[in-house]
């Protein structure tokens, strides 16, 4: 996927790979969780960022099925340990060769979702 594609979003955007493995995240994404550097949460697991880490979270299962996956609100993970309010989709992540992974769009939740 080409950079300039996840640097334009307004949107926070972070890509999974099949084993969930973070493989992109944009600086909206990285602002949002407290980042400052793609490095620092590029080639972790995605559990490293969304508490529960199962095999069964939403974004897993839309990497490995390739059909987006019904979110409700959700927690992540902030760089100081904090959880951080947020809505967010998962798409499939398809190339010429297949399905690659999983596309997380995230925002921060209004003050009052749950």
């Amino acid at each position: 996927m080409p950079r300039r594609m996840l640097d334009r979003p307004l949107a926070a955007m972070m890509i999974i790979d099949h084993t969930g493995c973070i493989v992109s995240c944009n600086p909206q994404g990285l602002a949002l969780l407290g980042y400052s550097y793609p490095l620092q949460v590029i080639g972790r697991d995605i559990s490293f960022v969304m508490p529960y880490g199962s095999e069964d979270d939403p974004l897993r299962k839309c990497a490995r099925k390739g059909a987006p996956e019904p979110v409700t609100a959700e927690h992540f993970f902030h760089e100081e340990g904090s959880l951080v309010s947020v809505l967010y989709r998962s798409d499939p992540v398809w190339l010429e060769n297949g399905l690659r992974g999983a596309m997380c769009t995230f925002a921060a939740a209004p003050k009052g979702c749950k």
